[in-house]
């Protein structure tokens, strides 16, 4: 949905198809936020049933920025507020594994689009079905990609294609800011302290979804779609980058338990394969071991 409304309203803004009228309000499109992402004033009327959702919504990321800039705190730190009220609105909890899954992942994925992407908007929507229990995210941005924003890291410079980018995104530390040398010991980045991005967030939420239910993510001219061990490739054809997550909760169990394994056996692979020996931990916020989380 996210993709179609977002090649639709460019169509609708540069005029090169007609605003459609008396589309019937009462569907799960409409209260979806679908026809308004696509720029055709539709009314809204909540169709009967759970209320168990966020529609899809535009976010202004540049905003995002400049607020963390002027409360002199982390990009990480204001997302983390700002995805505490989309996790509610999704679960309609505040606390609790279901709550706090939903806004790590959107902290996490939200959080990269902040401080890689250099896309000035992005859409998000997201829905939980309390009688199967499962959850379903998605988050697309048009900024400058993976693979351009893996580039910025000399370790990374001249990737050969967006295939090979979103496979290196998806790896424990890659997307961090920190290049890591064998020579010396990393706690977490230092000037962030526990919102340093040490690259584990896309990681984590990766395998968390792949363990109980799908992953997604495209970007450029590639997507990867993962289910359990199944990895299947195929095309995209829109700059910037898409992330969908689908998890069956109880699949997940605890949560705080389920990000120590995942996180764990991240440290080791990073370590055996990707920093040259260098030891490097996930932060904090990618641990979830954090002080006053809320």
């Amino acid at each position: 949905m996210l993709v179609l409304a977002t090649l639709i309203e460019d169509a609708v803004r540069t005029g090169r198809v007609p605003i459609q009228s008396g589309i019937t309000p009462r569907d799960y499109p409409s209260n979806m936020g679908f026809y308004a992402a696509c720029g055709i004033d539709v009314p809204r009327d909540k169709a009967p049933g759970s209320a168990t959702y966020y529609p899809i919504t535009r976010h202004d990321v540049a905003q995002l920025r400049s607020r963390a800039a002027e409360q002199g705190i982390p990009i990480g730190a204001h997302v983390n507020l700002t995805v505490g009220r989309l996790a509610y609105l999704i679960t309609q909890q505040t606390s609790g594994d279901l709550f706090y899954t939903v806004k790590y992942c959107l902290r996490e994925i939200l959080r990269n689009v902040a401080e890689h992407s250099q896309s000035d908007h992005l859409l998000v929507m997201g829905q939980y079905w309390p009688q199967l229990n499962q959850v379903e995210l998605a988050v697309l941005d048009q900024g400058i990609g993976l693979r351009a924003a893996l580039s910025e890291n000399p370790k990374f410079s001249g990737l050969a294609s967006d295939r090979y980018a979103i496979r290196l995104a998806l790896l424990p530390s890659t997307s961090g800011k920190k290049v890591y040398d064998a020579s010396e010991k990393v706690d977490e980045p230092e000037a962030e302290g526990k919102w340093g991005n040490s690259g584990f967030g896309l990681y984590v939420t990766s395998q968390m979804a792949r363990r109980t239910g799908s992953f997604m993510i495209a970007s450029g001219d590639a997507r990867l779609e993962i289910t359990g061990n199944q990895k299947r490739s195929g095309a995209f054809f829109l700059p910037g980058t898409l992330v969908s997550v689908k998890m069956d909760l109880a699949r997940l169990g605890r949560l705080e338990p389920a990000l120590k394994q995942i996180t764990d056996r991240g440290e080791t692979i990073a370590k055996r394969f990707l920093t040259a020996g260098a030891d490097v931990l996930a932060s904090a916020a990618s641990r979830l071991i954090m002080e006053d989380e809320d």
